[in-house]
């Protein structure tokens, strides 16, 4: 599918990109593009691939001081840790991606750390720590008009109502999600 295709273009990018990776013009390139690659491997399933392409390419972010290519890299590692069930690696990454966002002003960046460092405390049981950042993530949503992260933002907050025997307030979240798309609640 579209992995599959997103995958391949990008390893036909890497490859196109390698003669030059070796040069000052050629390197950063490279090392993006090695980075786009690896969030597609890492979502097909090439988690050891995925990690030595995202390591390289945190390697030259920090030696270049690209904080928001460092930030989407940690964000991506965070993700693959999340995913793993490796809480504690995947909320140091988060944590560290929230803090460049937040110097580079990176808004939708910020809300994905926020809303992953909720949804790793939801995990955890952590209820109130899950609602107060994912709180946030809504609250920096609605002031952007980011619609996904609105969404994603007001399903959260519904399962840690429910989780917290808040059925009713659950309710009303997901009828603020599903009203403005049309549903009939």
């Amino acid at each position: 599918g579209l992995m599959n295709e997103g995958a391949k273009t990008f390893e036909r990018a890497v490859q196109a990109l390698a003669p030059t990776a070796g040069t000052a013009e050629g390197r950063l390139p490279y090392v993006r593009a090695q980075t786009r690659l690896a969030i597609f491997l890492y979502q097909l399933g090439f988690l050891d691939r995925a990690r030595a392409l995202l390591a390289e390419g945190r390697k030259v972010f920090q030696e270049l001081g690209l904080k928001g290519d460092l930030a989407d890299v940690l964000n991506t590692q965070g993700n693959m840790d999340n995913v793993l069930s490796n809480y504690a690696a995947a909320q140091q990454a988060y944590e560290e991606s929230m803090k460049l966002y937040r110097e580079t002003n990176n808004k939708v960046g910020l809300v994905g750390s926020l809303n992953n460092l909720g949804v790793i405390a939801y995990r955890r049981e952590q209820f109130a720590v899950a609602r107060k950042l994912i709180a946030e993530s809504l609250t920096i949503c609605r002031e952007i008009g980011f619609e996904k992260g609105i969404s994603n933002a007001l399903g959260n907050i519904a399962l840690i109502d429910h989780e917290e025997g808040k059925n009713e307030e659950g309710i009303r979240q997901l009828t603020a999600l599903l009203n403005p798309l049309g549903v009939e609640v």
